[in-house]
């Protein structure tokens, strides 16, 4: 199943010690509730995420999607610090700016070292 979080489904299990309680679940974007006897929060960007572009800035979790803002509250109010760390592209510049016969030439990795832990090899040609 792959779906957006929108709230955590929380119970208090000693009325008498407010703030704790335990994640029994959670409810998704469509208002569906999921129980779970263990959840854990793959967030990435989409606490109350924005994306800017140029001068324009707009929430967003990624491109096409919503950011997590009920999650991100949620969280606040349990106590918890929502911070932002900066994810951006680097900006683009037009080819025909810069003079490449002064720019030094930096070669890829021969043979393609692959990003992640579990490939062993980079499976796309290099061209």
């Amino acid at each position: 199943m792959e779906a957006s979080v929108e709230d955590l489904i929380l119970e208090t299990p000693d009325p008498s010690l407010p703030g704790k309680c335990q994640v029994k679940g959670v409810i998704l974007g469509d208002g569906r509730p999921v129980l779970a006897s263990s959840v854990i929060l793959t967030n990435g960007t989409f606490l109350r995420g924005t994306m800017r572009i140029g001068m324009e800035e707009r929430p967003a979790g990624r491109w096409g999607e919503e950011p997590a803002v009920g999650l991100a509250q949620t969280l606040d109010n349990l106590g918890f610090t929502v911070g932002r760390l900066k994810t951006g592209t680097p900006p683009r510049i037009a080819k025909d700016s810069v003079n490449f016969d002064v720019v030094e030439r930096h070669e890829a990795d021969n043979p393609p070292v692959p990003f992640s832990f579990m490939s062993d090899k980079v499976w796309i040609q290099v061209q």
